[in-house]
């Protein structure tokens, strides 16, 4: 099932995402592993 999900930044901006995985992307951004452009 593919999840679309939205975070907040620091710098008040949106990133709008897109995965088959939710659990592992949300750890990924965590680890500093997400898309570049949140960094």
């Amino acid at each position: 099932m593919t999840t679309i999900y939205i975070l907040k930044l620091e710098d008040d901006c949106f990133y709008v995402g897109k995965t088959n995985n939710y659990n592992k992307r949300i750890i990924d951004h965590i680890n500093n592993n997400g898309a570049l452009w949140i960094k």
